[in-house]
């Protein structure tokens, strides 16, 4: 036996035996819909899976969306659409493609092909931010104090957050021992970035090693 269903009870999704089926078009997660007249998939009014005669957009921004880098579209048979070259910016990790801006939810791919794209999407490069290591050390510790953002070392390393600012002090300078302060040495290029006792570093993307530098004051001495 055949059952003859019209198309007007289909849309409406209420004729038995089908009425647990759901041929509505009125989703974003649809799986059937009606291609208009003009259409060549137009099926007389009745349901085809959309799948087969709609395409699907699926662009490609910025890290906060205001920049579109690539727009593709795809549909039957593929479904599918290539992600962008990977993106770059100073001080973080590129990790990917995630469907939320602004470096926040999962990350849904990286490169290559993106698979079973069945609706429109837009996704967001993703960053993580990166760490860089601060190495402070004072080449007389017994000259001076030496404090990393209030704290006190003879030494210091740590893998810093990029673009954060921490400052360096020498206190108690000891100039009756005969110790004159030169200032603060990068060690990579031995190089003084500063002739103050008060010292603010903003972390780049690199890692830098300083020195407190100090040397001792020739005394002269006469004999009579």
């Amino acid at each position: 036996n055949c059952l003859v269903v019209e198309a007007s009870a289909l849309q409406s999704n209420s004729s038995a035996p089908l009425s647990s089926w759901d041929f509505s078009d009125n989703s974003t997660d649809r799986y059937w819909g009606y291609p208009s007249s003009d259409s060549e998939y137009y099926n007389s009014g009745y349901p085809a899976l959309r799948n087969h005669y709609e395409s699907f957009t699926v662009r490609f921004y910025s890290e906060d969306g205001g920049t579109l880098l690539r727009s593709q579209t795809t549909g039957y048979p593929y479904y599918s659409v290539q992600y962008p070259e990977a993106q770059s910016k100073r001080g973080y990790t590129f990790n990917g493609w995630s469907r939320s801006s602004n470096s926040t939810g999962t990350v849904s791919g990286y490169g290559g092909t993106l698979s079973n794209v069945f609706q429109s999407a837009n996704f967001y490069a993703h960053f993580t931010i990166n760490n860089y290591n601060l190495s402070v050390s004072i080449n007389i510790p017994s000259a001076a104090t030496m404090l990393i953002d209030g704290t006190s070392y003879t030494t210091y390393s740590q893998d810093l957050t990029y673009a954060t600012t921490h400052t360096l002090t020498l206190s108690d300078i000891r100039t009756d021992l005969g110790y004159e302060f030169v200032g603060w040495v990068n060690t990579g290029t031995d190089a003084v970035v500063s002739t103050n006792a008060s010292y603010s570093v903003t972390i780049s993307d690199s890692p830098l090693s300083l020195e407190a530098r100090f040397r001792a004051v020739p005394f002269t001495v006469k004999v009579y």
